[in-house]
């Protein structure tokens, strides 16, 4: 784990706080917009895959998390519940 990573938390490339635009020297830390919506869905599904294998079925972790999550992330980004702020980490453009 980073030291950016012990200091934030364990967040899989997701905070969730207040509106932040940070840039460190490997990863630029900025509030979430609906063009990131797939990105966070992705790491979401693959997050879920990799942290509830042997809590969730096999089945369930093989089918399409995706969509779910991308339905999910489309809700909370496009109408954000007052109070929600959502920073996503990126290193080389990429959220991660």
């Amino acid at each position: 784990m980073s030291q950016v990573s012990s200091a934030l938390g364990r967040c899989s490339g997701l905070i969730v706080g207040v509106p932040l635009n940070l840039t460190l020297a490997f990863m630029h830390l900025r509030t979430a917009n609906q063009s990131d919506i797939q990105a966070i869905a992705s790491l979401h599904a693959a997050s879920w895959r990799h942290a509830y294998r042997g809590a969730l079925s096999d089945a369930y972790l093989a089918g399409d998390i995706e969509a779910d999550r991308t339905a999910a992330w489309t809700q909370r980004l496009r109408a954000p519940v007052t109070g929600q702020f959502v920073t996503v980490a990126e290193e080389n453009e990429q959220i991660t």
